[in-house]
């Protein structure tokens, strides 16, 4: 079990950030494994929240690739079956790590109960209605 390291910490969320993924940053010596910095994650807020913004940005790097792979795909460096999949896991990958490049729209209604608009509204329409309001 490895202490936690505010250097290393930052390191971590840079690469993750520009694109690299904790199982890989993880292999390098100086740097603790998974576990240690998952633990980490749990330990320390400001770590954890530090992470989470470096994954919305890594979603931003992901899909930055893109261009990279349709430069390639003309050049003829990769074959259009290797750029789509390429691609599709760079887009899926990205919708997850953040919802502006997900496919899935969310929509958020805040609906307070206010009885006593709808009480108001009931009022009226019964005045509306009533026998003689013609």
């Amino acid at each position: 079990m490895v202490d936690y390291s505010p250097d290393i910490a930052q390191e971590i969320i840079l690469r993750v950030s520009e694109g690299e993924v904790i199982t890989n940053i993880c292999k390098d010596e100086h740097i603790p494994n998974h576990r240690d910095v998952y633990r980490w994650m749990r330990e320390n807020a400001n770590f954890a929240t530090e992470y989470e913004r470096a994954r919305v940005l890594r979603a931003d790097a992901r899909f930055e690739r893109l261009e990279g792979y349709k430069t390639q795909l003309v050049s003829g460096k990769i074959t259009s079956d290797v750029a789509r999949v390429l691609i599709d896991v760079e887009k899926w990958q990205a919708g997850k790590e953040s919802p502006r490049y997900s496919d899935k729209q969310t929509i958020d209604m805040n609906i307070k109960d206010d009885t006593d608009a709808l009480n108001r509204a009931r009022a009226r329409l019964a005045v509306v209605k009533t026998p003689g309001n013609d």
